[in-house]
C-alpha cells in the first residue's frame, strides 16, 4: 500500500533552485509513498518559478509576453511531472479525512 503525500509549492520552489533538496529526494525515493500535487500547488509553483528565473515580477513578465521564453530557457519546471495530480474536489477532501 502506498501513502499519498501532498508536496507543497515551497518544496518545489526550493528544489528547483537546487536548495533544500534532501526532503523531496527522500520522499521521491521512498517506494511506499506517492508524491502528489494539485492545480493550486502547480499555479503557486509556476508563479514563483517565473519570479525567480526572470528576476522580475510575474505580472511584468506577462505584460512583456515573455512567459514562454522563461519556460523555454529553464526546464527545471518539468519536475512537476514526477508527481501524481490530484484534482481539487470533494475526493481530495475525503482523502485527507482517512
Amino acid at each position: 500500500m502506498t501513502n499519498k503525500v501532498l508536496i507543497d509549492s515551497s518544496v518545489l520552489v526550493e528544489y528547483s533552485k537546487n536548495n533544500k533538496t534532501t526532503l523531496l529526494n527522500s520522499l521521491l525515493e521512498n517506494n511506499s509513498l506517492q508524491c502528489c500535487i494539485t492545480e493550486t500547488i502547480i499555479s503557486e509553483f509556476f508563479f514563483q518559478f517565473i519570479k525567480f528565473t526572470s528576476n522580475k515580477a510575474p505580472a511584468t513578465v506577462k505584460s512583456a509576453k515573455k512567459i514562454k521564453k522563461i519556460f523555454e530557457a529553464d526546464n527545471s519546471y518539468f519536475l512537476v511531472n514526477l508527481f501524481e495530480f490530484l484534482a481539487t474536489d470533494i475526493r481530495i477532501f475525503k482523502l485527507f479525512l482517512n
